[in-house]
């Protein structure tokens, strides 16, 4: 939800980071996406992180050919 998306991004400023990266396996609630948006993080969820793995793992054996 929107408070996890809030804290991150006030972890993010505290440690001066450039991107701050949430991973859930479950969903995101739209207001945790509206919040997010326009500022350095990146957001998964279940669906997205599965995507991601199988980017992954697609490049890894393009890579090891």
């Amino acid at each position: 939800g929107e408070p996890v998306v809030r804290d991150l991004y006030g972890t993010l400023l505290h440690e001066d980071a450039q991107k701050a990266y949430l991973i859930t396996t479950g969903g995101l609630t739209r207001q945790a996406v509206a919040w997010a948006e326009g500022k350095p993080i990146v957001l998964y969820d279940g669906e997205g992180l599965v995507r991601l793995i199988r980017r992954t793992q697609s490049a890894r054996t393009r890579n090891a050919i």
